[in-house]
């Protein structure tokens, strides 16, 4: 047994005992054994996961009841006919989803309650989707091709990128950009159009050495870093990140020298999200979860309790999230997988009041708003477009101290850049939001 295997051992076997004394995330029954593949949070308590034995469970209660959605197949039960394996899911917005799998794809225009097959089918497997907006939807395959849908999945036409699979889509725009950019994962590379196109893909070669797989990214606000995860390494399997923010005009490989406790972990990293600007989670193998609170510089391990491979990960706000993977595991978290030390229950108060930049942002038609109070206050959070008119009033009524996160849905209004202001005690702020329908 080597010395870094050791490290790993000792490390992974501590993290799960003090997440016996301290569970922040709390394994949930996913009444399979098979592998989760991919999870999305709808809402703060709503979520959907897809599964390699062809289930789609959706919660409505926070994880604390799943039901399977998927449609029942015309078919031999046991045959081959009847095993599906859904690799990836992806909405636009509550209501309207996709899933892609090995040879199909499905449409959901109800939250998941009700699937369709799409006309979207064949013999390979479909890894990846990105559910941009009701009519624009992108998937992408396994043998390097990208499809792209204008019509709500009704027709597709496809682009054929590369020789590598093509394991994730996502987007990343900086506030210089006028446009949103598609990025797709290939296992060496990272390619990216160039505007809402779809013929003009530009290649950038990921600085891995030996072999190694990214696997996922993840979409971000503007202005905001992103982050792409995987592995690298032959003999030992290392785990990266790879960082873009503005200025940067490529991806930065990042350094885990300057976070001790995370150096001894050995092997991959497989999802990413980013429900604010300064906090972001990854998870993989072994059952890990890191957290950033500073926009990347810093990651720090979370104790979950499980030494299962953690596929996906997904948070609706900076509070609550899902992470699932292997033997049907699903972890669920309301605090952001803090650790509670001391009484149970005691909540840290913020020392000062903030307003968080809404996400997604651009969005269509809905987005998070979330802010902070030091101490109990009278706030109005408020919504005006470009000619200083209110839309819409979010809060208007004393809250405690604490954070605070409001949904807002902006269906009834045209695209367009609108203002969001708070005012809570002496504390004001304003913020812009895009909405893109």
């Amino acid at each position: 047994m080597t010395a870094e295997f050791r490290i790993f051992v000792l490390t992974t076997f501590t993290l799960a005992y003090m997440n016996i004394l301290n569970a922040q995330w709390i394994q949930q029954n996913s009444g399979t054994y098979a592998m989760l593949s991919d999870v999305v949070m709808l809402d703060s308590t709503t979520a959907i996961i897809v599964g390699r034995d062809g289930s789609i469970l959706k919660t409505t209660d926070s994880g604390k009841h799943w039901r399977n959605t998927a449609p029942q197949l015309d078919c031999k039960p046991d045959s081959v006919a009847c095993f599906m394996r859904w690799n990836a899911v992806s909405f636009c917005d509550s209501l309207h989803g996709i899933v892609v799998g090995d040879s199909k794809t499905l449409l959901t225009t109800d939250g998941g309650e009700l699937w369709q097959f799409c006309s979207l089918n064949g013999p390979q497997a479909f890894l990846s989707a990105f559910f941009w907006t009701k009519n624009m939807i992108y998937v992408s395959d396994d043998s390097g091709r990208v499809f792209l849908s204008i019509d709500s999945g009704k027709t597709w036409e496809y682009n054929k990128i590369s020789n590598q699979a093509i394991l994730s889509l996502f987007f990343y725009a900086t506030p210089s950009m006028s446009w949103r950019p598609v990025y797709a994962l290939s296992p060496f590379s990272v390619f990216s159009t160039g505007g809402v196109g779809f013929n003009d893909w530009k290649e950038e070669h990921l600085p891995i050495t030996n072999w190694g797989s990214v696997t996922r990214g993840s979409n971000f606000m503007w202005g905001d870093p992103a982050f792409i995860v995987g592995f690298d390494g032959q003999l030992i399997i290392a785990p990266v990140i790879f960082k873009k923010s503005f200025p940067d005009t490529s991806w930065q490989r990042y350094s885990f020298a300057s976070t001790f406790s995370v150096t001894s972990f050995i092997g991959s990293l497989n999802d990413v999200t980013v429900p604010t600007s300064n906090v972001s989670f990854i998870c993989g193998d072994y059952g890990i979860v890191l957290k950033t609170i500073d926009s990347g510089k810093i990651w720090f391990p979370q104790p979950t309790g499980s030494t299962r491979n953690l596929r996906a990960i997904d948070f609706y706000n900076e509070h609550c999230g899902i992470a699932v993977g292997d033997s049907g595991t699903i972890l669920y978290t309301s605090n952001g997988g803090e650790i509670a030390i001391g009484v149970k229950g005691h909540e840290k108060v913020p020392v000062e009041f903030t307003l968080a930049q809404n996400y997604p942002n651009p969005f269509n038609p809905s987005t998070t708003i979330s802010f902070t109070l030091p101490s109990r206050s009278f706030v109005s959070l408020k919504v005006f477009d470009l000619l200083g008119r209110e839309v819409a009033t979010l809060v208007n009524e004393n809250k405690n101290a604490g954070a605070c996160s409001v949904r807002y849905d902006a269906s009834t209004l045209t695209s367009g850049v609108y203002f969001y202001r708070l005012l809570a005690g002496s504390y004001i702020e304003t913020k812009k939001l895009l909405l893109l329908k």
